[in-house]
């Protein structure tokens, strides 16, 4: 009789970027032998992938948390993501969480828990299984990380706290997860992270000098149909990437969404934003110039 496989459920509160870094978390997860649990199904191990950009996602942090207990009250539950960031001494008082795991250390994700719950983890991995995401669970459009951070420090925001400044992923790793993607059926991959807009990685990739060039890269490496960029700050909608979303041919979706906290040019420069009003009606009206019917929201 063939052994049942454990079960492992990832839970996300927030972004795109989270839905991102949860199905990395399960993908390094994998090889250990873990099958995916559905939401009504117990698991023995939940990692829920949390958010803290509003009080309301703190709240669905703590009630997802208390959740996965009560549907397996044997089960080890994992936390992490920006509320762990933000103060993690929330997280330390909840009894049911038996690990806390931080931002910058989701990558190492496959050594700490099989390091803390030992009994969990009794087979080797299999080296043949990929941990790079080549599976979105429940969805038929994949999420693509090409960066992480921000500095730019905007007055009501915490997300450099929790996210730190800025890292930018080589654009050949990048292709070579696309192209699996495309493998297993994706026909639409979105770019996310959290100011993608600056996008660049020159120094070890000298043609990489900013989101323009990786666009460009990706519609000349693979045979994805349709590529998205998530939300992208204005300012950061330049000449080149104007040129290399019309040059697509359609490939590049039309729509941009591009956020604006307010129409006054005085509440910009109080919240810090790096834009005014004209500037932004500037960059729309350059995108709808160049691609008539996009979507901006």
């Amino acid at each position: 009789m063939e052994k049942a496989k454990k079960k492992i459920s990832v839970q996300t509160v927030g972004c795109r970027l989270n839905q991102y870094e949860s199905e990395k978390i399960a993908a390094q997860l994998y090889p250990f032998g873990f099958e995916r649990a559905n939401s009504n199904e117990a698991a023995d191990i939940y990692i829920i992938n949390t958010c803290t950009v509003t009080h309301k996602a703190d709240a669905d942090c703590r009630s997802m948390i208390r959740r996965a207990s009560r549907q397996n009250p044997n089960s080890k539950i994992v936390v992490t993501g920006c509320y762990v960031d933000n103060d993690p001494t929330l997280i330390e008082g909840m009894e049911a969480v038996d690990l806390i795991v931080r931002n910058q250390q989701k990558d190492e994700i496959s050594t700490i828990v099989p390091g803390r719950f030992p009994d969990l983890f009794t087979e080797e991995p299999d080296k043949s299984c990929s941990t790079m995401v080549s599976n979105f669970f429940d969805h038929n459009r994949a999420w693509l990380k090409v960066s992480d951070g921000c500095n730019q420090w905007c007055t009501f925001c915490i997300i450099p706290t929790v996210r730190g400044r800025i890292k930018n992923r080589p654009a050949l790793e990048i292709i070579d997860e696309i192209n699996m993607l495309v493998e297993n059926g994706y026909n639409e991959v979105v770019l996310t992270g959290v100011h993608i807009g600056h996008y660049k990685n020159s120094k070890s990739e000298p043609m990489m000098r900013n989101l323009a060039s990786l666009c460009r890269f990706i519609i000349s490496e693979t045979d994805l149909p349709r590529l998205r960029i998530s939300s992208i700050e204005p300012q950061t909608v330049r000449k080149e990437l104007v040129e290399v979303y019309a040059e697509s041919k359609g490939r590049i979706c039309r729509h941009m969404h591009l956020p604006l906290q307010a129409g006054s040019s005085r509440i910009l420069r109080a919240m810090q934003r790096p834009y005014d009003q004209k500037t932004y009606i500037g960059r729309v009206e350059s995108v709808k110039a160049a691609v008539p019917n996009t979507t901006v929201g």
